[in-house]
């Protein structure tokens, strides 16, 4: 007897012998063939025979026909019934004695078969011995070996599986110590592992753990069910612990190359378990020793094939290097020297460096690595193994998909690499079963990740669901239960969607699985590119990486908004979408006094009075009574709505009445534009060729720039409208239509005149030409009158107003004194080629425009005029006064600044390009300044920024309140036009000198007599940058021109404060290193992205929408301070570029006050011209502005 053996449990079996010791080793060889130890229990079994030679088990095993005939000669000596029993059984499984059928040629299944048949009898004379029952369990297993369950229908194979069931589990619940038997938790575990409900052999996977100490496989078991239920922390330590118990048996005893494969198996299942929990160093170190074990000797046997059973084994290094993100570490990969001895390695590392490559944005280096792989994996022979009984050549063909689907997302064709994922993903649930999976990091992982970064949070969450076995459309034997990376996704899905009762229950269980993870987990899969960043492995171009990620963002906080707008059904009845009246009657008013007075399209008394007749009808008849007519009527007050909805506040009495905010008023408007557009849509071609119509769609194109509904598409509708009102003569004197009363002769001339503004300012906005030329057109002025002047009815047209008293239509006419010009400003400057002469064409144009201005009336262009106001005292004059200048300004900048934009440092003393140089200064400096009147601005001398009003009466709503489309861009542009006026003033330290155009009130900044001050054109442009932050924050818009303006900015003044010797005022300081736009690009972007979720945060509280509180796990969107920012104060913003974490977004008016240089940011974004003209036609422009 031998004390220091292993220790291998209490089991065993009496067998016929007098011997102590030969009992000793039968029972140890025993325990050592239920634990596939075959080597080992033959070595007992022949110190037992040697024991007691009647045992005669000393005999070696080469050929099993002389082994039965000693068996069943020494079983008529003198056996048990049971033993000869089996004995004759076991005859079963092999073949006849007469039969001389090859080995390779026999049918095993068959054989299977008859064993099982002839083990049934046996069994049901010995129904309560714990062995024949273990034997004939395994014999009825053997009938279909890893094919017991059906994964996709989880119905039994057939009726051997059921049946080895019901023997098993009547075995363990009658039999006394069958609980701790280790065959039966062995074999209990291999059969319940496929089937739906794994979970039942838990308690026999946790027994077995302690009943044979030192059998590894027996230590590897209990991970086949708990990989099937999710439990990977108890997979890396069960088989942590077969490993240490095989290096000590391997360090006695030299092991068969059967074990050594059960060896690498177990390792194997650990790297998964620790691949799959977020675990590197236990994956890494489980690699490594995988790699020391499976040498190339090994590996080079040929009989049996080892590496064709092992060699997949050390493919797995991709695995766990993609899993993990560590992009640079896989290209330090070394390719194996004997490339065809590791077929599967030597394609497994061309796909992780294809892979690599294409998260880093080295698209092309990545599409030659998959032509490698793509080369390999043909190499690979067909014999080759992943995870038994998978073929490597099938499993590449996952990797092939994938591949393919990451270059293709690199290169924006997002579609395209959806679809080569969701293939990744069928051929990974077409594969046979295996444990663990042949494909370590499962498809849907990256598909779930790429379909977040693109806002497709629907179909991102369905595949999380799929892949934590939460959904029905895939079979749970064929899910990752409670991975932490797709836990992650899943949270962060329904986070984004505002479903929070669901997220409470996920997070709990991310939690949880969090536990085993020792990396950070921001994404399911780190090929997402907010995943790329916090693994310090920066895309060699971040440009178009931190474009999809600012993208993703944006698109995934609008969201919620898409989604409410897709899941409420469209009206049948347009007067469903009706708001209450006193909301009604606000926004008509609103309207009324601001664009109505502006771009003419309504009648206001008839309009009301029709408003009035309509509140009548609607409560004295039912809503079947209301005709097309009250249609027509509806859509228009609809749209006028929609229009002055951009104004509302938060202290307007009517909204917060009708249980609005100006956000949620912002979404039904949109819920109104569909409807409209929907409804114009059912109207046949001829139908919408009436005035009525006309002006639907005049409101139309307005309240998608008032809404930011699709408003930088107005250039197609307008273009189409125009063509419409030509085809009804609206372009030609009313006078050739001797049928057209004075009362629509009027209305078709403003209606002209608003069409045709419209299409030029589209025309300014798209840099498409003009659909229409000044001599293609007659129309002539409407009369200077107001509305209540004139009925439909009117015989003739009343005189017009005295020239010193305003009507609503004064704008218009004073609009088009200068249309002829800016209509030629839009030509010349949409041109394919720039064919003008400076002084011929360019200067005359400018001459004319600014002439035009200064002539219009002083209440449009100057806010110190005492100027009559029209005789309706709701008409805002700011708001008037801001668009007439806005688009006066507009022509003006688009005339000059590509001549300006031509300045280079040898081309300063050009008088044209001085004087465009000038103008571009003045009008920039006069757009800017209106921002000083919004309720956020705030100077940057730190005292506080004016209250907002206490009621609706002191609101002044202006142009620039206006959420987007046509009128969006251009405050932009003159902001970085002073951007560029200020680096040529660090290059050539002159100044530039004139009076300041209308509208500009920076008086306090400005020495008239001689220079434009640096602070003001400083202040302008922070200005500026405060106001696309407020958008950015309220609206989740402006982000491009937020984050771009901001590195201008930064760029700019840190060039002039190295050129000053430190400080911009030129009044000396410490000398600085001026910033590069790759320095200012982690700065602008990370404040950006910062607005970006500080305005969500606020939605959220307000609307329901995912909220993501302090210490929630936000994924990529959580902006938390880390311990290398907290306390940390940086002098320049080059040195925030170096951190990797930002402090948590700050407050508006805190963000405001700060220096821009001293703001603690990380992320990048691409630069982006962001251009309405064609700057591409003109040459040598700037580098920055580039």
């Amino acid at each position: 007897m031998t004390d220091d053996y292993f220790n291998l449990g209490p089991y065993g079996r009496t067998v016929t012998t007098n011997s102590s010791g030969a009992q000793l080793w039968f029972n140890r060889g025993l325990v050592w063939s239920y634990s596939f130890n075959h080597e080992e229990a033959s070595r007992c079994f022949i110190k037992a025979s040697k024991a007691d030679e009647s045992l005669d088990l000393a005999t070696t095993i080469t050929e099993m026909k002389p082994v039965l005939q000693r068996a069943r000669a020494l079983a008529a000596q003198g056996a048990s019934p049971a033993e000869r029993a089996l004995i004759e059984a076991l005859g079963a499984r092999f073949p006849k004695e007469a039969d001389e059928t090859k080995p390779e040629d026999l049918d095993l299944h068959a054989l299977d078969r008859a064993y099982a048949d002839a083990m049934r009898p046996v069994y049901e004379a010995y129904p309560e011995d714990p062995d024949i029952v273990a034997l004939f369990v395994e014999s009825l297993m053997c009938i279909s070996p890893r094919a017991l369950w059906n994964l996709d229908t989880g119905e039994p194979c057939g009726p051997h599986t059921t049946e080895a069931r019901r023997v098993l589990e009547k075995a363990m619940a009658s039999l006394p110590g069958a609980s701790n038997n280790p065959a039966y938790c062995h074999l209990y575990i291999h059969l319940m592992e496929m089937a739906p409900y794994p979970e039942v052999a838990l308690p026999a996977a946790d027994r077995l753990l302690r009943l044979v100490p030192d059998g590894s496989h027996m230590l590897h078991m209990p991970s086949h069910i708990y990989v099937a239920c999710g439990d990977y922390r108890a997979v890396i330590d069960s088989n942590n612990q077969a490993m240490a118990v095989d290096d000590k048996y391997f360090a006695r005893e030299p092991g068969t190359l059967l074990y050594i494969m059960y060896r690498s198996h177990n390792i194997y299942v650990k790297v998964y378990g620790a691949v799959i929990s977020g675990n590197f160093a236990e994956a890494i170190s489980g690699m490594k020793r995988l790699q020391e074990i499976l040498t190339p000797e090994l590996l080079s046997i040929t009989t049996p094939p080892i590496a064709n059973w092992a060699e997949g084994f050390l493919g797995a290094i991709a695995h766990v290097l993609i899993r993990f993100g560590r992009w640079n570490d896989i290209l330090d990969l070394q390719l194996p020297k004997d490339k065809e001895l590791y077929a599967s390695t030597t394609a497994m590392i061309y796909y992780a460096r294809g892979i690599a490559l294409a998260v880093l944005n080295r698209v092309d280096e990545a599409k030659e690595e998959r032509e490698k792989f793509e080369a390999a994996r043909k190499k690979v022979p067909p014999s080759r193994l992943n995870s038994l009984p998978v073929r490597e050549v099938d499993v590449l063909e996952i990797g092939s998909a994938m591949l393919k689907g990451e270059i293709e997302y690199r290169q924006g064709n997002f579609e395209e690499a959806f679809d080569h994922l969701r293939q990744a993903t069928k051929l990974e649930d077409n594969l046979v079963y295996a444990d663990p999976p042949p494909w370590m990091q499962p498809a849907r992982h990256a598909l779930g990740a790429l379909l977040l970064e693109q806002g497709h949070v629907s179909e991102a969450q369905h595949v999380y669901e799929e892949d934590l076995g939460l959904s029905e459309t895939l079979p749970r034997r064929k899910a990752r239960l409670n991975n932490v990376w797709s836990l992650h996704g899943l949270y962060e899905c329904l986070i984004r969607q505002g479903m929070h009762d669901k997220a409470r229950y996920i997070r709990a269980q991310r939690d949880v699985a969090l536990a085993s993870a020792d990396v950070p987990i921001n994404a399911s899969c780190f090929c997402r590119l907010s995943a790329v960043e916090s693994t310090n492995q920066t895309p060699t171009n971040p440009g178009f990486t931190d474009y999809l990620s600012l993208r993703r963002l944006k698109h995934d906080l609008r969201g919620p908004e898409r989604r409410r707008q897709s899941d409420q059904p469209p009206s049948s009845k347009l007067i469903e979408l009706l708001p209450d009246r006193p909301l009604a009657e606000y926004l008509m008013r609103s309207y009324f006094s601001t664009f109505e007075t502006t771009l003419r399209i309504l009648h206001v008394p008839s309009f009301i009075s029709e408003w009035n007749a309509f509140c009548d009808r609607s409560v004295s008849h039912a809503d079947g009574l209301l005709n097309n007519k009250s249609d027509i009527f509806i859509a228009k007050l609809l749209m006028l709505m929609a229009c002055a909805s951009c104004f509302a506040t938060e202290k307007t009495e009517p909204l917060a009445s009708a249980g609005f905010s100006p956000q949620s008023l912002i979404q039904t408007c949109h819920t109104w534009i569909s409807a409209v557009t929907t409804w114009l849509a059912a109207m046949t071609s001829h139908a919408q060729l009436n005035l009525d119509v006309i002006q639907i769609k005049c409101l139309l194109l307005l309240a998608q720039q008032a809404t930011a509904q699709d408003g930088d598409l107005a250039s197609l509708a307008s273009g189409s409208l125009l063509r419409e009102v030509m085809l009804m003569g609206l372009h030609r004197d009313p006078c050739n239509f001797p049928n057209v009363s004075p009362f629509w002769a009027e209305l078709r001339k403003r209606l002209w005149l608003t069409i045709i503004e419209l299409e030029l300012q589209a025309s300014l906005y798209s840099g498409i030409p003009l659909a229409v030329s000044w001599d293609e057109f007659d129309s002539p002025l409407p009369s200077d009158i107001d509305d209540e002047d004139i009925t439909i009815v009117s015989p003739h047209l009343p005189p017009s107003r005295k020239s010193n008293t305003l009507t609503r239509t004064s704008f218009q006419i004073a609009l088009a004194q200068t249309l002829e010009t800016r209509i030629a400003i839009s030509k010349m400057v949409n041109r394919v080629r720039l064919s003008a002469t400076y002084n011929d064409e360019v200067t005359t144009l400018s001459e004319r425009l600014t002439t035009g201005l200064a002539q219009a009336p002083a209440d449009l262009r100057d806010d110190t005029s005492t100027s009559p106001s029209p005789n309706d005292s709701s008409v805002n004059t700011q708001f008037r006064r801001s668009f007439f200048l806005f688009l006066h300004y507009r022509s003006l900048l688009a005339l000059h600044r590509p001549f300006f934009l031509r300045f280079t440092e040898t081309q300063l003393d050009q008088e044209p390009f001085i004087f465009s140089r000038r103008v571009c200064v003045q009008t920039s400096l006069a757009l800017l300044s209106q921002l000083e009147r919004f309720p956020h601005h705030r100077p940057n001398n730190n005292q506080p920024s004016a209250p907002l009003p206490n009621n609706d009466n002191q609101f002044s709503p202006h142009i620039h309140y206006l959420k987007g489309g046509l009128f969006r861009d251009d405050l932009f542009h003159a902001a970085a036009t002073i951007c560029f006026e200020l680096r040529l003033q660090t290059k050539s330290h002159d100044r530039v000198f004139n009076i300041p155009f209308p509208g500009t009130s920076i008086s306090e900044y400005m020495d008239q007599s001689v220079y434009y001050q640096r602070l003001a054109l400083f202040e302008s442009v922070e200005n500026t940058i405060r106001y696309f932050e407020g958008k950015v924050r309220v609206e989740k818009r402006a982000t491009k021109m937020f984050s771009i303006l901001m590195i201008l900015f930064m760029v700019v003044r840190s060039e002039m404060a190295a050129a000053a010797g430190g400080s911009i005022d030129g009044g000396g300081g410490e000398e600085t290193e001026p910033l590069g736009v790759d320095d200012a690009c982690p700065v602008a972007s990370r404040r950006c992205r910062d607005a970006l979720l500080e305005g969500y945060q606020c939605q959220d509280e307000g609307r329901g929408i995912g909220h993501l509180a302090e210490g929630e796990g936000g994924g990529v969107y959580q902006a938390a301070e880390s311990s290398q920012t907290q306390g940390l104060e940086l002098d320049t913003a080059v040195d925030a570029c170096h951190h990797t974490n930002a402090p948590r977004p700050v407050a508006w008016d805190d963000a405001a006050a700060d220096d821009l240089r001293q703001l603690d940011f990380d992320w990048c974004f691409a630069l982006d011209p962001l251009s309405p003209y064609p700057i591409n036609n003109w040459a040598d422009l700037d580098p920055l502005m580039m």
